[in-house]
Formats: structure tokens, C-alpha cells, sequence
């Protein structure tokens, strides 16, 4: 919320769009004493952020190896839970309800870990 002259009440939207590279992502404002909105070049640093998005890296089969041995262990345990036997087309473990996910899923799932 904004405050202009004699209490006059006005609004500001921005919309934040998270990106895609990993790594952090400092959320940063500025103020501008301009009579109307007036968007305010600022630096995106640590010491000026109020927030922090630190966006994880996709787990992906070919960058396994690149990922922590817990985090190694905690995807190979997914996966022997949501296992499906080939021969069969039936899961080793009906009982969780793993194996119901589509790949993909349990791919974002594994990016979660990190």
C-alpha cells in the first residue's frame, strides 16, 4: 500500500517470477519519493534483501552422481519402493503408492531432497 499526498490511497502489484538457473535469488525493494509510482532501480545484494529463494538444482539421471551420497541413498530408496516388476506390470511394494507416480513426479520429488 501506498500513501500520496493528503492520505490518497493507492496500490503497487509486481509480479515475481522465480528463475530457473539453481543458486540464491535475493527479493530486494526500493522507495521512491516521486509524487506517482516510479520504479526504483536497486541493488539485488544480501545486505539489501528481505528475503531469500534459493532455487535447487532438477535432479536428473545424468547429474546423479554430482548430488550428496545421503541424498544419493534417499533416491535410490524411492525408488526401490515405487518399483514396478517388467515381467508382471505389478509393484514390489503395493503398499506404498509410489509406484503409482509417473516419472516425472518422482523426478521433481528427487529435486525436492536437496
Amino acid at each position: 500500500m501506498e500513501r500520496g499526498v493528503h492520505n490518497e490511497e493507492g496500490k503497487c502489484k509486481h509480479v515475481f517470477n522465480v528463475p530457473e538457473d539453481p543458486g540464491p535469488y535475493y527479493v530486494t525493494m526500493g522507495l521512491s519519493l516521486d509524487y506517482h509510482y516510479v520504479r526504483v532501480n536497486h541493488n539485488n545484494t544480501p545486505e539489501n534483501a528481505f528475503a531469500l529463494i534459493y532455487v535447487l538444482p532438477q535432479w536428473k539421471k545424468e547429474h546423479h552422481r554430482a548430488f550428496p551420497k545421503i541424498i544419493r541413498d534417499q533416491i535410490w530408496t524411492v525408488l526401490l519402493i515405487a518399483a514396478v516388476c517388467d515381467e508382471k506390470n505389478q509393484a514390489y511394494h503395493p503398499e506404498c503408492l509410489m509406484y503409482r507416480l509417473p516419472k516425472d513426479v518422482l523426478y521433481r520429488i528427487f529435486s525436492l531432497l536437496w
